[in-house]
């Protein structure tokens, strides 16, 4: 970590500090030097104490220092201990009302893209769930299996189960009336339209919202 001597605190100034800051601590100068450049000797700021008192920080681990140097603002702690995981922030912008993503870059490339998180309001960045990816069932037996397994329905050997789909493009409910292996048509959705089971997957869900297919794995 790039050493600025604007972050650097001692009894003079400690007050500025704030209980959760996280500072590095040292009592010399040159130990805090090397403790930032290191990113090493880091902690929580526990409370700041008397002015009569050389050794005024006091971290996390109830020891006493004479000097603090901040790295991070209590109000920013959690996005830098999500970052220190390997997870996004976002910054504000605009006084709050904007955040940007802060995309997180490979440690080793110079410079090192590092929040400054003296300067701006950072937080971790709202995760966005993956989307599920799905693949057309591989044949009309597999269909009726899922379906089966998905209500719970046993249907007699000699019946249709009765699948209700919704087309995605109208919002109307239509039943699958034929099945059909032998062909590239393997499905028949109402009176007259025939559909591949691409696409039945394409064009329809069933009357929950799932898809009409399988869900595959990453």
């Amino acid at each position: 970590m790039e050493f600025d001597v604007n972050n650097v605190y001692t009894a003079a100034n400690a007050d500025d500090l704030h209980k959760g800051d996280f500072c590095v601590f040292a009592d010399v100068l040159g130990t805090l030097k090397e403790r930032v450049k290191d990113e090493i000797g880091g902690g929580i700021l526990s409370y700041i104490r008397e002015e009569d008192k050389s050794l005024r920080f006091v971290s996390d681990c109830n020891s006493c220092y004479e000097l603090a140097y901040l790295v991070c603002p209590v109000r920013n702690f959690d996005a830098f201990r999500a970052w220190k995981k390997g997870k996004t922030v976002e910054v504000s912008f605009n006084g709050g009302k904007t955040w940007v993503l802060w995309k997180r870059e490979n440690k080793d490339k110079i410079p090192y893209n590092t929040p400054d998180w003296c300067a701006a309001d950072y937080r971790p960045a709202v995760e966005q769930p993956k989307e599920k990816k799905y693949r057309p069932f591989k044949d009309c037996k597999e269909l009726c299996d899922f379906w089966y397994k998905k209500t719970a329905v046993n249907v007699p050997s000699y019946a249709m189960p009765l699948i209700w789909v919704k087309r995605k493009s109208a919002n109307c409910t239509m039943l699958i009336t034929a099945f059909n292996d032998d062909t590239s048509i393997a499905v028949a959705v109402g009176n007259i339209v025939i559909y591949t089971l691409a696409g039945l997957l394409k064009e329809f869900t069933f009357l929950d919202g799932t898809p009409c297919g399988v869900e595959v794995s990453e």
